[in-house]
């Protein structure tokens, strides 16, 4: 499994929207700018969590986006499963279900599901409102 810089990016998204929960809708262009990314690339990005529900999205002048729930109700699994779509350490395994042929006498099988449960139940064991405390707390050790 390696995350892409969508779903990375995706993720520190959020957590800028989620560092902002003001009144007002952040804008794609200040995100941009806080996060160093191309406000192009973060559109499409954006674009996916706006579909799945995960961000709304507000339209005219003062436009932008905001979480649609609390930081501590989304999972980092649950971002990066819709933004990179199977988290899963081997190809085999991508449909939650293994498909191999080979899977009824395969010795490594058993290594790569262990794997993928690792991971799955740590991903989503952490929130965004951890990433978001975490960005917090360090922030206030430096000097």
């Amino acid at each position: 499994m390696k995350i892409s810089t969508k779903g990375r990016y995706a993720l520190r998204i959020m957590i800028d929207l989620a560092q902002h929960p003001g009144e007002d809708a952040v804008s794609l262009r200040d995100i941009a700018e806080r996060q160093e990314v191309s406000a192009k690339y973060l559109e499409l990005i954006v674009s996916v969590l706006n579909k799945a529900g995960f961000v709304n999205s507000t339209r005219g002048k003062s436009g932008g986006y905001r979480l649609s729930r609390k930081p501590e109700e989304y999972t980092v699994g649950s971002i990066l499963k819709l933004t990179e779509g199977s988290l899963s350490p081997v190809a085999c395994l991508e449909n939650r279900r293994c498909t191999c042929s080979r899977a009824t006498r395969c010795e490594t099988l058993p290594l790569w599901l262990h794997l993928d449960h690792l991971i799955d139940d740590y991903l989503e064991s952490v929130t965004l409102r951890d990433l978001v405390d975490q960005t917090i707390a360090s922030e206030l050790k430096e000097p």
